[in-house]
């Protein structure tokens, strides 16, 4: 047994030192032996994502970081995510940083578009670029030559050297001779695209070209149907070469740099998680792991099977968490925190997951102690904000009071001009909803009207 007495004179911040290793110590033990409650492994995670209270101040850039991206599939989700993340956010505080350039666009993990610092870009872009292989396929399934891709490769280049572009200024400006039109067989249908569009998809994965959207005028958005369809707002998307320096960093080097801040912004995570994430093999996955093995602790959490993994300076924040009062959150569509996991079991019941999932992507979501507890969708009519909340279980009265709190004030973001109204399901005014809307209008996320 290890026994921490106060010390004067030169011995005294050895001491000091040992007493708080003994004491992390004494907590790792502790977890293994009693596992983590999953209420406090979520809580922890949302005092990183700015989801708490006490932690929801920072910058743009800073939250940024502190998520390892905004999710940007849809332009929506960066603004929402971010307004349940910074009090007192306006859509203009990310409209400065994207017209900076302190935010930058990137197809990083699992081919998904997020925004990144410039500080951060370099690792993400290396981490994830899309490997020879990878390029090979895509070009073998388009019927497109090595030869030819290095030839309109070039010319794409060559067109983007003075200044970004469109892809219809892309087109217009890559010489008639090098273009062609593909038809592909997909099923039943035929695709066709330019060899131009898929070979500047493919300099997108391999890290040479990045591509930036408009950032958007917030008071022209038109919200009717957002969380029903896909959602995005985006009116302008330019193209432009990456900038230089990336290549300095080596491919393990950055893949081990991403897996360490993955795991120290959203952990604790279980390997399996990470190698969804980032999109490697579990085996890279598991190399990576075991080479920082040093800086990190194995804990289980209570209810789940796996093993997961925390930095070791993270074990005296577990200690020190408390549950505050019952807190709400309308996620985005793709939210960094719904979309964190591969093993979503600690944010939903299993039951449910296909609704809050319906193809692998996630719907907007409301979440209550870091617990999703529902869907939610928009709708407008006679000039009003329809926020409607799909619940999987029966909500308390004061927690359904806090859902509606919230919803009014997600209203007022969106819109000041427009008054909202929260309809949680099994309510009279969703009854009508549902039975005077058309059946097909509620695609995901939202009972349709029964025949």
């Amino acid at each position: 047994m290890s026994v921490c007495h106060r010390k004067t004179g030169h011995g005294r911040n050895s001491i000091d030192s040992n007493c708080q290793w003994n004491r992390l110590l004494r907590g790792f033990y502790l977890m293994n032996s009693h596992p983590l409650p999953l209420s406090k492994a979520n809580l922890l995670v949302m005092m990183k994502h700015h989801l708490l209270r006490p932690s929801r101040k920072g910058s743009v850039v800073g939250v940024a970081d502190d998520l390892c991206g905004l999710h940007a599939t849809s332009s929506i989700t960066p603004y929402l995510s971010l307004f349940n993340r910074i009090d007192g956010f306006s859509p203009e505080d990310l409209n400065r940083e994207l017209n900076l350039k302190r935010l930058q666009r990137v197809r990083a993990m699992r081919g998904t578009l997020f925004l990144v610092s410039r500080e951060m870009f370099p690792v993400v872009a290396i981490a994830t670029r899309a490997s020879e292989d990878k390029i090979l396929r895509a070009l073998l399934r388009w019927h497109i030559s090595n030869h030819e891709f290095q030839t309109v490769s070039k010319a794409i280049l060559s067109t983007l050297n003075q200044h970004s572009k469109t892809i219809v200024e892309i087109k217009r400006d890559v010489p008639r001779k090098f273009s062609r039109t593909i038809a592909r067989k997909m099923g039943w249908r035929v695709m066709k695209r330019t060899n131009v569009d898929e070979v500047l998809n493919l300099l997108i994965l391999q890290g040479k070209i990045q591509s930036q959207a408009e950032p958007l005028v917030w008071d022209d958005v038109k919200w009717d149907g957002y969380g029903l369809r896909f959602f995005s707002a985006i009116r302008k998307i330019t193209y432009s070469p990456t900038p230089t320096g990336t290549d300095d960093i080596l491919d393990n080097s950055a893949r081990t740099k991403l897996v360490e801040s993955y795991i120290r912004r959203y952990g604790p995570v279980a390997i399996d998680d990470i190698a969804w994430w980032i999109d490697l093999p579990r085996k890279i996955v598991a190399n990576i792991v075991n080479s920082i093995s040093d800086e990190l602790s194995k804990v289980r959490i209570k209810g789940l099977r796996p093993e997961f993994l925390l930095h070791k300076d993270e074990l005296s924040s577990l200690q020190e968490l408390n549950q505050e009062h019952s807190s709400v959150h309308f996620l985005p569509y793709e939210d960094p925190y719904a979309k964190g996991f591969k093993l979503r079991q600690r944010l939903i019941a299993h039951s449910f997951e296909r609704i809050a999932y319906p193809t692998g992507g996630a719907l907007p979501t409301v979440l209550v102690d870091g617990r999703i507890i529902g869907t939610w969708s928009i709708t407008t009519a006679d000039h009003v904000l329809r926020l409607l909340v799909r619940r999987f279980d029966p909500l308390e009265r004061t927690t359904l009071e806090k859902v509606r709190e919230e919803g009014q004030r997600l209203g007022r973001f969106l819109t000041r001009e427009v008054p909202t109204e929260v309809t949680i399901e099994g309510e009279k005014q969703w009854r009508q909803i549902i039975a005077t809307s058309r059946p097909t209008y509620y695609l995901t996320g939202t009972p349709r009207r029964k025949e």
